[in-house]
């Protein structure tokens, strides 16, 4: 066997490369997030978890866990997993939050866009531009899916997410990566304010703003339980 250290001259060539290797490989760990569990039960139990979220109540921990243990099973299979999903769930809950999941896991095309979620009438209009938040109502900031809305005011039968599985089945592309938060949320505000300005203006602003920040306060007990549970696992 090859044996590096009766060969020093060839330390240092091989030891920082073991060491760009180890970094490279390890898990995604940021903001208490420990790599996906990718097996059935799993994904069930955390696609239900993000699905039956109301718009009070929205948490984008939720979204996030849905999406990293998806985004590993490649397209064919996470759509499997969604749609076994909305073939078991209990029909007499909403399963709203899996539109804001659908549009994180999934890239489309510029000039194809994202579908609107025929929901109703959004508290907040979407942005004249659209590609300044293109998957209005849900605004990335650093990876972490904010809602910039309080909800809907329904007019007629809301559209069934088996619409958007079927779109993003035949438009979109899995994300390249699980979504990676920072661990630290200290300038989330100002980032966010940032996009908002870029696509409205000073227009909803102290609305949207109430709103993230009770998003923000709820992503951090979500992470504070989701780091206790994996030490104590």
């Amino acid at each position: 066997m090859f044996n590096l250290y009766r060969h020093p001259l060839l330390l240092p060539i091989f030891v920082p490369l073991l060491v760009i290797l180890a970094m490279t490989c390890r898990p995604v760990h940021s903001a208490g997030f420990k790599a996906p569990d990718t097996k059935g039960e799993h994904v069930m139990m955390l696609l239900d978890q993000a699905s039956t979220m109301h718009f009070e109540d929205y948490n984008p921990v939720y979204v996030i866990q849905a999406v990293n243990a998806l985004q590993p099973l490649g397209k064919g299979k996470a759509l499997e997993r969604i749609e076994s999903y909305l073939e078991s769930r209990d029909k007499n809950k909403d399963a709203y939050g899996l539109f804001w999941v659908l549009r994180v896991l999934f890239e489309v095309p510029a000039k194809q866009g994202f579908p609107p979620a025929r929901l109703g009438k959004p508290t907040i209009a979407p942005p004249a531009k659209p590609e300044t938040l293109p998957r209005f109502p849900i605004a990335m900031i650093k990876d972490i899916p904010f809602l910039v809305i309080r909800g809907y005011f329904l007019r007629g039968l809301p559209e069934p997410v088996e619409a958007h599985v079927d779109y993003f089945r035949a438009h979109g592309s899995l994300r390249e990566q699980v979504l990676a938060p920072p661990a630290s949320m200290q300038d989330i505000e100002e980032v966010f304010l940032q996009k908002w300005k870029a696509a409205y203006g000073n227009a909803y602003t102290a609305e949207a703003l109430e709103t993230i920040k009770a998003q923000i306060a709820r992503f951090g007990k979500g992470t504070q339980t989701n780091r206790q549970s994996h030490e104590k696992g």
